[in-house]
């Protein structure tokens, strides 16, 4: 499983983020990116194990703040698995054809 660390209090754009996202998980290039297309890449066409550790915004409020919400909102409804520990939350990505597969489908 690839560990892809994300921390929220560097100050990228929404467009410098999800790019990174995308091409962590081999679709740099591909479609859009927003918030929309990441979700939508996350949520079907994951061929490989990964999991993000999110680290969000430390500041409350402002512009990092509400992107920082918004992306785990995306990851966490995205996600196979999430969970969280001493400050960081995690969300799991997995290959649906080998789950599909040992399930015999």
């Amino acid at each position: 499983m690839k560990l892809i660390s994300l921390d929220m209090n560097e100050e990228r754009t929404e467009k410098e983020i999800v790019a990174f996202l995308k091409s962590e998980v081999g679709f740099g290039g591909v479609g859009a990116d927003d918030l929309d297309a990441l979700c939508e890449i996350l949520s079907s066409k994951i061929e490989d194990n990964y999991c993000v550790e999110f680290t969000g915004c430390r500041e409350s409020g402002g512009a990092m703040a509400q992107l920082s919400e918004e992306l785990w909102q995306v990851l966490e409804s995205a996600a196979q698995t999430i969970d969280e520990r001493e400050g960081k939350r995690y969300a799991v990505f997995a290959d649906t054809r080998s789950v599909e597969s040992i399930r015999g489908w």
